[in-house]
């Protein structure tokens, strides 16, 4: 059991009890019409660096884009010129964190969580939230054409509103798949009532168990170090006790 107090508040988890919430590069998720990524050995000079192949190690290259393949977290970089990256954000090693399971509006063919639906959720008084927005349990491998659910722009400036700092989401994106590059809720969240909210992130792409109960958590919230926007992630639950 690990005891830690965050911001004069307790809280008590058992660190062998984390939920990992991350789907992997190269484990057939995609989305954004690019396909899978493209993961293998080195080639050069007709060698090919496999042990396999005869080599004295394996020395793999990847080729992926961290917004379509897989779970990744994003700074305010990714809709700014200036491209604010992962590498420059200070990420507390835990933070409080609900995890809430909204039912849906459906508004002419869209699945959409509206103000309406997320005003009867309990989400205030923590900075990170865990949204499971799939309706389904299983979740697919391709997004292509499949107009997953969303975020209203409404409802995301509630969650602005509320405090909601860092944002996990279990869909390839928090705004409507073809939207013709309005991102409203992108924007929405990380340009906040007045300013720019450079500490704020949005990680997407997760997958959330429909068996997991929703409430009170510590999310850790692991990204890779890769000089981007984005970056592969590996959100983790502990419920406390």
């Amino acid at each position: 059991m690990i005891r830690l107090t965050i911001e004069d508040v307790e809280y008590v988890f058992d660190e062998t009890l984390g939920v990992d919430l991350s789907r992997a590069v190269g484990s057939g998720v995609n989305a954004w019409y690019i396909g899978n990524p493209n993961i293998g050995p080195f080639e050069v000079g007709g060698a090919v660096y496999s042990v396999s192949s005869g080599a004295a190690v394996n020395f793999d290259q990847i080729n992926f884009a961290p917004h379509a393949h897989g779970t990744h977290t994003e700074t305010f970089g990714h809709i700014d010129e200036n491209q604010l990256l992962i590498e420059e954000l200070s990420l507390p090693l835990f933070m409080p964190c609900k995890l809430i399971c909204p039912s849906l509006e459906t508004i002419d063919g869209d699945q959409i969580l509206t103000e309406k639906v997320l005003n009867r959720c309990d989400y205030k008084g923590v900075k990170a939230l865990v949204i499971r927005l799939n309706p389904n349990k299983e979740y697919p491998g391709n997004y292509d054409h499949t107009n997953w659910p969303y975020l209203s722009e409404s409802a995301t400036k509630r969650l602005v509103e509320a405090g909601v700092e860092h944002l996990v989401l279990d869909v390839p994106s928090i705004d409507k798949e073809k939207d013709q590059g309005a991102l409203l809720s992108h924007r929405a969240f990380w340009k906040g009532l007045e300013s720019p909210r450079t500490s704020a992130t949005i990680t997407e792409f997760a997958q959330i168990p429909a068996d997991l109960p929703t409430g009170n958590y510590l999310l850790q919230l692991q990204v890779a170090p890769i000089l981007s926007d984005a970056t592969p992630s590996r959100p983790i639950l502990f419920k406390t006790l």
